[in-house]
């Protein structure tokens, strides 16, 4: 049972429904609601507020509560950003300082007074805990995509950020979670050759996961997508080293892409779909040529889950995706694949896998044969991905519409 909400005349109903799936997952029954604002009916009683950011209507941050730490949050980690987004945090965090109350709202969640709801533990109440301090506050970007989730920047008293937190509110965002933490459980911090967060706490709560890492170094910068300073092959090697060879078919990476595709059958709105997914990955099965086998897929290494430090340091997050014995080469095809689908959409991703033959690939020992396959097995994960978010919540929330899934699925398949 989904949480019952009571919208104000400043906020609609359906954007505080947004915000709470995304903190409060799992929460619901008659004993519980949210709200824009504290009540002052003496029934109800608050078990946590945060701000919340308008534009237009819009819920477009949850923020801290109290102005100055919202304002210092919203400005740090300015180099990890595009200059539109720093330009749009840097205006915020004014508008915030000088009392723009235009751009300012509440949301709370309340329990009935006297009821067992009023123990409810949230996955905030469990960070702070996890952190052992007295006081935190939290801010995130309200995500409005089929892959929407918390993804809390959490900071102290004064503003200063001490961790990064993620919540699972659905079966996959879950899933996701859980792989995070398996990861960087792994891979303790990474290596001289490329950083990754260590893991502050984690934990289930109200039957969804929740994972807690430390703060990216501060002099952090993101790397460009059409300028140089992507990952080198040391690096890749760093959290994707080969660890044995096989046929495709054979590594734990197809053999997940096949549960997860059975998982979906039955589901009418991702049908035809799964339809080409099945064909793709029989084709797939069918490849008798023996591949380098990683030990461990990243699932999302793209520019945007990574960066580097004024010394050069690369550092990597958002293991979400990843994946343990997987085929040599993914993460390379994916950086790429990324770029693209940004700057061509869903038509010129399909049109760019048609013949994509990468030299970063061939510096790994993939020739062209082995590369065809590799576009097989990537372009059956992104389908999959597709049609997972598509059955959660529409055709109309993920990025690729069912006409295109079928045009990539094309593109990969000779």
């Amino acid at each position: 049972m989904a949480l019952q909400v009571v919208g104000a005349k400043s906020i609609a109903s359906a954007e505080l429904s947004l915000v709470a799936e995304q903190l409060w997952p799992g929460l619901g029954g008659g004993d519980l609601r949210v709200s824009a604002g504290a009540s002052s009916d003496p029934s109800w009683v608050t078990i946590e507020q945060h701000a919340l950011g308008l534009w237009r209507g819009d819920v477009a941050m949850v923020l801290p509560r109290h102005r100055r730490v919202a304002t210092r949050a919203l400005r740090q980690y300015r180099n990890l950003r595009s200059g539109k987004r720093q330009l749009e945090r840097w205006a915020w965090g004014r508008a915030i300082a000088t009392g723009h109350h235009a751009l300012w709202g509440t949301i709370t969640l309340e329990a009935r007074r006297g009821s067992a709801a009023a123990q409810t533990t949230t996955p905030v109440q469990e960070l702070v805990r996890g952190l052992g301090q007295q006081e935190a506050h939290f801010a995130m970007s309200v995500r409005r995509t089929a892959n929407r989730k918390a993804l809390l920047q959490v900071v102290d008293a004064t503003g200063a950020t001490v961790g990064f937190a993620k919540l699972g509110r659905n079966s996959v965002s879950s899933r996701g979670v859980r792989r995070e933490s398996q990861a960087l459980g792994r891979l303790q911090g990474g290596n001289f050759r490329l950083k990754t967060p260590s893991i502050l706490c984690e934990g289930e709560v109200n039957g969804h996961p929740y994972i807690l890492i430390e703060p990216l170094p501060p002099d952090i910068y993101r790397i460009e997508k059409v300028k140089s300073g992507g990952p080198t092959t040391d690096e890749l090697a760093a959290i994707a080293p080969v660890h044995r060879h096989a046929v495709p078919a054979e590594t734990f990476h197809f053999k997940s892409l096949v549960k997860r595709a059975a998982a979906l059958d039955g589901v009418a709105s991702v049908r035809e779909g799964l339809s080409v997914l099945n064909i793709l990955l029989h084709s797939v099965g069918t490849e008798s040529r023996l591949m380098p086998v990683a030990a461990y897929w990243h699932g999302d290494f793209a520019y945007w889950n990574t960066g580097r430090t004024a010394t050069g340091q690369m550092w990597c997050w958002d293991f979400e995706n990843g994946e343990d014995d997987a085929l040599l080469g993914l993460d390379v095809l994916h950086w790429y694949a990324s770029k693209v689908r940004e700057q061509h959409g869903a038509t010129g991703l399909a049109h760019w896998l048609r013949q994509a033959e990468l030299e970063d690939l061939r510096k790994c020992g993939l020739d062209a044969c082995h590369q065809r396959i590799l576009r097989k097995v990537y372009g059956a994960e992104i389908i999959a991905r597709t049609l997972e978010m598509a059955s959660l919540d529409g055709w109309s929330a993920v990025w690729a519409g069912q006409s295109r899934v079928l045009e990539i699925a094309r593109s990969v398949a000779g």
